[in-house]
């Protein structure tokens, strides 16, 4: 039986764990040559069926995602015409809850859903397609006949000393690759498909050994799949001080819920190397009524504590998240939640609309909850009785302003001075959307400095940063906010190094420029677009 896996990725940034996660497990099936072809939601329709055709497939199995759900339908029914014997097998987080009998409804080409692990519920399905069983009461299997009930999803537990890089499918050509030491969530977010779902571990000793086998094969580059890592907190801590002590060479992309850092914890976050460490800290919502409506840890205080230690740490990196859309939230409760961020300063703050994904209990509330979202992916909220179609379009309009302002290196200091003024977000997205900011295009860099500084004019601090900032970026010295700048001929012999190299200053081909008491240097050999040093004046 000759069996083609596809899969359709948003980019060729990441390979899939399904696929070389169920070759593995299917092992034991008989008679079954597997290929896989791989594309991204980019990629023409009829060149993914050309490729999928010269392997002239008997089963097509495909996981589906909310990001790839209209590429991989469309695919999937070209298939069905030109190999109507094939057999088309669906699974992955579009089949959950009433996923399954959703995705059966609009795709006439998919024969069999696989809901849950795909390494319980795929291996007896095809071993049964191989040869030619019933598969109307396989566990985990959705069919289009009539009336057939199917037994509950499984739990799949790890298999001790088998691992997805030591299979053949496994791709570690990408930027980064990912890894699972646990699978599943005891937390009980209502928007999360992984909530109260069992969870399994990976022993320490696997993961160590997985570990050093993906490193063996180059990859140093690592995102975690982990729900909540930090949970339990004995177990995170032994894992944060293994990838400190014997895997400082490979940097580590992980999902930490900021409410509950142990002292333990904390203790091995201050040694962290630095850069080793990308910490993703789920906030979603500072609102306590709005936090317990989702089922997440009711005390913003805790979260914010916590936040605010991991943003102290200068050697980690760390991205927050908010949503909105939330049931109960506002408008001005997600302004001031924001407001409340920006002044606790992570590296990034990710906002986005909440989604009602099949197999959360959001979904199954929606009605009570009175929430509106669009039935097409990605199923985001359109309105609910506390935020109107308009809030949610601004919200989504707030995000790409801090996207492009407050998550821009060369402006997060000075959009942050500004945002101390907790009317500033509000009055700042109207000014730039009367300049013409739209969802569209980033606007030019220079154009947003511009923006900033004539919003800012009578703010002396944040003009001094947005001034100094325009010069790093090597803009037009005296333009813009950093009028008065001026070239300069020589460095003052009390100035004091800020950054950069200090001997640069006395290079042929070196410029000097001081705005105030900073002086900042240019050379094109080393740096075109930056100042290669910054002094000021002792």
């Amino acid at each position: 039986m000759n069996i083609t896996w596809l899969t359709i990725n948003s980019s060729y940034s990441h390979s899939s764990l399904a696929l070389p996660l169920i070759h593995q497990a299917a092992r034991q099936v008989q008679d079954c040559a597997w290929t896989h072809v791989s594309a991204t939601i980019k990629d023409d329709v009829s060149d993914i069926c050309i490729r999928i055709a010269q392997n002239s497939p008997d089963v097509l199995c495909a996981p589906a995602y909310l990001f790839n759900r209209d590429v991989l339908l469309d695919v999937l029914c070209r298939m069905k015409v030109l190999l109507p014997d094939c057999k088309v097998v669906v699974g992955g987080p579009e089949c959950l809850g009433q996923g399954a009998a959703a995705i059966l409804r609009d795709c006439d080409a998919i024969d069999y859903v696989c809901q849950g692990d795909g390494e319980s519920g795929m291996p007896p399905l095809l071993d049964a397609l191989a040869h030619g069983d019933s598969v109307q009461t396989l566990p985990q299997i959705v069919t289009r006949a009539a009336g057939s009930v199917n037994p509950p999803a499984t739990c799949f537990d790890f298999p001790k000393g088998i691992f997805p890089c030591m299979d053949e499918f496994f791709d570690v050509s990408r930027p980064f690759v990912q890894v699972e030491t646990s699978r599943g969530c005891p937390n009980s977010c209502i928007f999360c498909t992984s909530a109260n779902s069992h969870v399994r571990y990976k022993s320490l000793d696997d993961v160590r050994a997985e570990l050093n086998m993906l490193r063996s094969k180059g990859v140093r580059e690592i995102r975690l799949l982990d729900r909540t890592f930090n949970m339990p907190p004995h177990r995170a801590t032994a894992l944060l001080k293994m990838f400190r002590e014997e895997f400082a060479d490979i940097h580590f992309h992980i999902e930490i819920h900021p409410a509950f850092l142990t002292d333990d914890i904390r203790k091995e976050l201050l040694l962290a190397k630095p850069g080793q460490l990308h910490l993703e800290a789920g906030i979603q919502t500072l609102q306590r009524n709005v936090l317990q409506t989702i089922g997440r840890c009711d005390s913003p205080q805790r979260a914010l504590d916590g936040l605010s230690f991991l943003c102290s740490i200068p050697q980690l990196a760390v991205h927050a998240d908010l949503l909105s859309g939330c049931p109960q939230q506002s408008y001005d409760s997600l302004l001031e939640d924001l407001h409340c961020l920006m002044q606790v300063g992570p590296a990034e703050i990710q906002m986005e609309v909440l989604k009602v994904l099949y197999g959360t209990r959001l979904q199954q509330d929606e009605e009570q909850l009175k929430i509106r979202h669009s039935p097409k992916p990605p199923y985001d909220v359109m309105c609910t009785p506390t935020m109107s179609l308009k809030d949610i379009q601004r919200s989504k309009l707030l995000s790409r302003m801090v996207d492009v302002f407050y998550n821009c290196d060369a402006l997060q200091k000075a959009f942050r001075l500004a945002a101390v003024d907790s009317a500033f977000l509000a009055g700042f997205l109207a000014h730039i959307e009367s300049q013409g900011f739209t969802m569209g295009a980033a606007p030019q860099l220079k154009r947003r400095f511009l923006w900033l500084a004539e919003y800012c004019k009578e703010n002396e601090k944040v003009q001094d940063e947005l001034a100094a900032s325009w010069l790093k970026e090597a803009f037009t010295p005296g333009e813009g906010p950093s009028k008065g700048a001026c070239f300069v001929s020589e460095l003052p012999p009390d100035a004091f190094l800020l950054e950069g190299d200090a001997t640069v200053a006395t290079r042929q081909g070196s410029h000097i420029v001081r705005y105030k008491s900073f002086y900042f240097i240019y050379n094109r050999s080393l740096a075109p677009n930056k100042a290669v040093a910054m002094h000021k004046l002792a």
